[in-house]
């Protein structure tokens, strides 16, 4: 599960558990608490369970941090983004080896593209 869904967990007892919904299915719930600890739940021993509408990430970053810190926030999140493999003209596949690879592409023998590597190390 790739979502950052939050959940309010009441258990039969009262005890309650805020936290982050890491997985779910018919009969069990996996939640990182607010308190840092995995909690994993049986459904029939809950006695709520209820997803949080609003998310868990602030809306004002941009009152909150100084036109600075704003702008420097922004150039790091862009920085994370993993580039897309780019396809090389003509179509054909790009074949993935255990290699550190360049930027340049080779056709082969039945139109496959393969990225030219050398070995790592």
């Amino acid at each position: 599960m790739t979502t950052y869904q939050p959940v309010r967990v009441t258990t039969r007892d009262g005890k309650v558990i805020n936290g982050i919904l890491r997985n779910e299915d018919s009969f069990s719930l996996q939640v990182f608490g607010s308190d840092n600890q995995l909690y994993l739940f049986d459904r029939d021993k809950l006695k709520e369970v209820y997803y949080v509408p609003k998310s868990l990430m602030p809306t004002d970053f941009d009152k909150r941090l100084t036109a600075t810190e704003f702008q420097d926030l922004m150039a790091f999140l862009t920085r994370l983004a993993v580039p897309v493999p780019q396809v090389p003209r003509g179509g054909g596949r790009i074949r993935k080896h255990n290699y550190e690879t360049t930027n340049v592409f080779e056709n082969c023998a039945g139109g496959d593209w393969v990225a030219l590597r050398r070995r790592v190390g």
